[in-house]
């Protein structure tokens, strides 16, 4: 794949991919909760394990975080299951990160990145339909950009730890996106 071709389907993966994670329980919170924001590397061309379980961690805070508000604004089915759905299983991935970027020594982002910090304030902005519409756009930008991050991990380091967990982990945001897409022709088909 051209290299222009992946730094432009790999921002978007930034925005969703695992659940909110933290190496220090102290800073578990502050994640959870999106407190302070960080820069995040610009686009990359050989994918290091700290650069994906920084994207990776990153993209998991936005995905916890968006999932939780699109519960609070109790959105209509079949989108409010499906925000269960990503709630539940990025946690259950952003619990096993953590343990892996433990396990390899490597430090978990605190704070979502100010990219996804602005997208989750700009989503925070919007009401009703407006909000289920672009809760379903970042969904599927962020899957189909995590899905080529977590690919290229599970290929350029697939002798780390954290290749193995990006490879497990891939069948898992492929279902997710496909589950977006059905969101998104229901409600296109209304």
């Amino acid at each position: 794949m051209p290299t222009a071709l992946r730094r432009t389907l790999f921002c978007p993966a930034l925005l969703l991919a695992l659940g909110t994670a933290a190496c220090q329980p102290d800073s578990t919170e502050a994640a959870l909760r999106g407190v302070g924001t960080r820069p995040m590397a610009g686009p990359i061309d050989a994918l290091t394990a700290e650069q994906f379980v920084e994207r990776a961690a990153s993209s998991g805070m936005l995905e916890v975080q968006s999932a939780q508000l699109a519960l609070d604004r109790q959105l209509a089915e079949p989108v409010r299951s499906l925000a269960q759905q990503m709630l539940a299983d990025h946690r259950t991935a952003n619990e096993q990160l953590a343990r892996v970027a433990a396990n390899a020594n490597l430090q978990l982002p605190a704070t979502l990145a100010a990219e996804h910090d602005q997208q989750l304030e700009r989503l925070r902005e919007l009401q009703g339909d407006a909000f289920t519409t672009r809760y379903l756009e970042l969904l599927h930008e962020g899957h189909v950009a995590s899905i080529d991050l977590f690919e290229r991990a599970a290929a350029e380091l697939r002798e780390h730890r954290v290749g193995g967990f990006a490879a497990d982990t891939l069948p898992t945001l492929r279902h997710h996106l496909e589950m977006v897409r059905e969101r998104q022709q229901s409600r296109s088909g209304r």
